[in-house]
């Protein structure tokens, strides 16, 4: 099959290299010039996903420090203990892509730089190719896999009647700034190396400033929905107050990104095209880093292609199917809980972080993407604890019997491809969300 690959996301370049390999014409087309592919810093990836899909761990990888949490407006912090043979690598993004770029290149996939991908060209009812480029050429396919990220133009290039949600909603993704700085002159490195500030200063959002070797900074500063400039300054500089480590200088080009954290699109197939990675809202909803899904759905969508050798949505759909039955159902119940969480008040907050509401290892489960499974017991072994905010306590259980159902039911995916079936399905997922 000739097959286009919108941008070189991880997801799709993990595809682009099974692909290739089985004989597949394979064309990446990136928006970027070459070597230009990636930030210079430093990602959280799950400890299991190098040996899982057999990727080779980039040079400089080091293993995370344990997570510091920090309720609002306070000093207090909860540490995240994990062993540290299960902490996640900390691994360079940019020498990241451009080893599994060559990864893909090596089993006989192209790539053409500076060619941003437009829209879709629509063939009836399926996807016949791309528009992309300066000059709008059109380039026809069997097969387009979407990698273009959350804001993705083929996406929402999409006609409705085909089902595919085009945007997220405000609660349903982060602004956010991301930078590396120094390290202030003659300022001692904290213990706490690793700080995840949960609703810091009351906004929406979650905040980090992680502490590299090198004499390095990791400055992550994020708001649920719009983020006005007078708002980030206001954060960026309190946090820098609060965190005297972090320096003046830039060492790596601060950036502006919109992070998709809400759960993954209920449909992310039809005819002629498919989507991963956060093209899909393939996400961790708390921090929205994806990495290690996106991988393992690339994983995915490439052999389920290889195996059906067809680009019709009907055999797209066991990708889907093995992704949601595999990884995403719990994304699920974790973002009922991130919208419960951030709509929560500041005093609130702290009395389940640190209030005994909820134990060290169920925060590390809710920090580390799990959740908090609903159960009986677990609202006899919190109601001593919770009538003393009774209502709080009453809105969790709530929340996490909910966000149960909407696990269970997302776990009920059909199995083959209807749309009938599909349609009923999402809109029984919708419910949860409204």
């Amino acid at each position: 099959m000739k097959i286009i690959i919108a941008g070189a996301g991880i997801g799709g370049l993990q595809a682009a290299k099974l692909l290739a390999a089985k004989g597949h014409d394979v064309t990446i087309y990136e928006k970027s010039a070459e070597g230009e592919l990636g930030q210079d810093w430093y990602e959280d990836i799950d400890y299991k996903l190098f040996n899982d899909i057999k990727i080779k761990l980039p040079e400089g990888s080091y293993r995370a420090e344990n997570v510091n949490l920090v309720p609002p407006f306070t000093d207090d912090y909860i540490e995240i203990d994990i062993p540290k043979d299960q902490r996640k690598w900390r691994v360079n993004r940019k020498k990241l892509i451009e080893q599994m770029l060559n990864d893909a290149v090596e089993k006989g996939a192209k790539i053409v730089y500076s060619t941003p991908c437009r829209k879709l060209i629509i063939k009836g009812e399926r996807v016949g190719g791309v528009v992309a480029g300066a000059n709008k050429d059109k380039l026809y396919c069997d097969l387009v896999i979407d990698a273009c990220g959350i804001n993705s133009p083929l996406r929402k290039s999409l006609p409705d009647e085909f089902g595919v949600t085009k945007e997220p909603g405000e609660d349903e993704y982060y602004s956010a700034f991301r930078g590396v700085f120094d390290t202030y002159p003659d300022m001692p490195i904290p213990k706490q190396k690793k700080k995840l500030f949960v609703k810091f200063m009351g906004q929406p959002g979650f905040s980090r400033v992680i502490c590299e070797p090198g004499d390095k900074v990791d400055v992550f500063v994020s708001k649920m929905g719009r983020m006005s400039r007078f708002e980030f300054e206001t954060l960026f500089r309190q946090l820098r107050i609060e965190n005297q480590i972090i320096g003046y200088e830039d060492l790596v080009r601060g950036v502006f990104a919109k992070i998709p954290v809400r759960y993954p699109l209920t449909k992310i197939v039809v005819d002629g095209y498919v989507a991963v990675g956060d093209s899909a809202f393939m996400n961790a909803q708390m921090l929205g880093n994806g990495i290690a899904d996106s991988v393992r759905a690339g994983q995915m969508l490439g052999e389920t292609i290889n195996e059906a050798n067809s680009p019709a949505a009907r055999s797209l759909w066991k990708y889907q199917v093995s992704y949601f039955k595999q990884i995403a159902y719990e994304r699920f119940l974790v973002d009922i809980m991130r919208r419960m969480l951030l709509k929560s008040k500041s005093d609130e907050i702290r009395f389940l972080l640190e209030g005994g509401f909820l134990t060290k290892e169920e925060i590390k489960t809710v920090v580390l993407g799990k959740g908090i499974i609903f159960s009986v017991k677990f609202i006899i072994d919190k109601f001593g604890v919770g009538r003393k905010k009774f209502k709080l306590y009453s809105e969790l259980i709530k929340v996490l019997k909910t966000g149960k159902a909407a696990m269970d039911t997302a776990k009920q995916i059909p199995a083959k491809y209807d749309n009938a079936k599909i349609n009923a399905w999402q809109k029984k997922i919708e419910k949860f969300y409204k």
